[in-house]
């Protein structure tokens, strides 16, 4: 069976079907991003067999993997331990 994809980014969505993916915009950027929660961690939708330690952003920020973790799982609607914990 031939499947197109409007984009690069549905096709790479199909080859993962078990990750999770969402866009943010962080600084004027756009980034795609892959949640794997069977790892609790958060890989960039090109590469996902990689996990994300930094992400360097042109303004000259830098995001270390657990902000950037909690804010990939809060745009997907995925609760924390934490909160679990609190309800």
């Amino acid at each position: 069976m031939n499947c197109t994809f409007d984009n690069e980014f549905d096709a790479i969505m199909h080859a993962r079907p078990h990750l999770q993916y969402c866009i943010l915009v962080l600084a004027g950027e756009e980034y795609a991003y892959a949640y794997d929660a069977a790892t609790d961690t958060v890989h960039t939708a090109e590469f996902p067999d990689v996990p994300v330690h930094r992400l360097y952003m042109t303004c000259g920020h830098v995001m270390h993997h657990d902000d950037l973790r909690m804010l990939v799982k809060c745009k997907l609607g995925i609760v924390s331990h934490c909160e679990l914990e609190a309800a």
